[in-house]
């Protein structure tokens, strides 16, 4: 039986030995590739949620933004010298704060003797608000 190949890994795996030098070639530097990356893996992530759960995520770029955020000011005030630390600060500010919401959520939940008393009124002022 022949085995499939991964099209699309192939693709990726060609476009990661490609582009590092046609960006140095076009006069831009690794931080170009950097950020490039970045957004590759929030879109992919958006992708996952949106596309093959179809799930609607409005927060999902208030995350990601909070946590670059978050480090730049770390970066900026405290961490100058460091680029992992305040990276990883921000992803640990951005799961605590995420925490804090999804465990105050999780009360109203608890506290209530329906859910959809809950979630109607959300969903309806959210329905307003696009229509």
């Amino acid at each position: 039986m022949w085995m499939r190949l991964p099209i699309p890994l192939l693709i990726a795996a060609l476009g990661l030995l490609i582009l590092p030098p046609l960006l140095l070639a076009l006069g831009l530097t690794m931080t170009s590739a950097t950020e490039v990356v970045i957004y590759a893996m929030a879109c992919m992530a958006l992708n996952i949620l949106v596309g093959h759960t179809g799930l609607v995520s409005f927060g999902h770029g208030a995350w990601f933004g909070l946590a670059a955020y978050a480090a730049a000011l770390l970066q900026r005030n405290w961490m100058q010298d460091s680029f992992f630390g305040p990276a990883l600060a921000g992803v640990l500010i951005v799961t605590a704060v995420a925490a804090a919401f999804g465990f105050l959520i999780l009360l109203v939940l608890l506290y209530t003797d329906s859910v959809e008393k809950v979630i109607n009124p959300i969903i309806s002022a959210i329905a307003r608000v696009l229509l």
